[in-house]
């Protein structure tokens, strides 16, 4: 399964006081973003509305790095495991987007399950 691409200008919504952020219903074949680039950081707020947990994970995309001592350490995925009910957070910094970016200039989430699971992406 492929990843449901989501434009920056649909999903990202820098917000002010006031600002409506629009929830995005998370793709069974997991979702890619469009960050924005100015900067500053972007989030991803993930609401599990299910009963369960689900694990959602941002894929990492930059190459192995040498580490001395360790040899070749290719960087992990990082998941996040949101209890139901609950709330979670992604916050990638400027500095980090690259790390995170595939060659198409997007940022990709996978999840364990996308029942009830909705995405606020939201630049600063």
């Amino acid at each position: 399964m492929s990843a449901t691409t989501h434009a920056a200008s649909a999903n990202i919504t820098g917000v002010d006081a006031g600002s409506i952020l629009t929830a995005i219903t998370c793709a069974a074949g997991g979702d890619a973003f469009t960050p924005t680039q100015n900067g500053k950081a972007n989030d991803y707020f993930f609401i599990n509305g299910s009963g369960a947990s689900i694990t959602v994970t941002l894929v990492h995309q930059g190459s192995p790095v040498r580490v001395p001592g360790l040899g070749t350490v290719t960087p992990a995925d990082k998941p996040l495991a949101i209890a139901g009910g609950a709330t979670g957070l992604f916050r990638i910094e400027a500095a980090d987007l690259p790390e995170y970016m595939d060659g198409s200039g997007r940022v990709n989430f996978t999840y364990s399950a996308v029942t009830s699971l909705t995405c606020f992406p939201v630049a600063n």
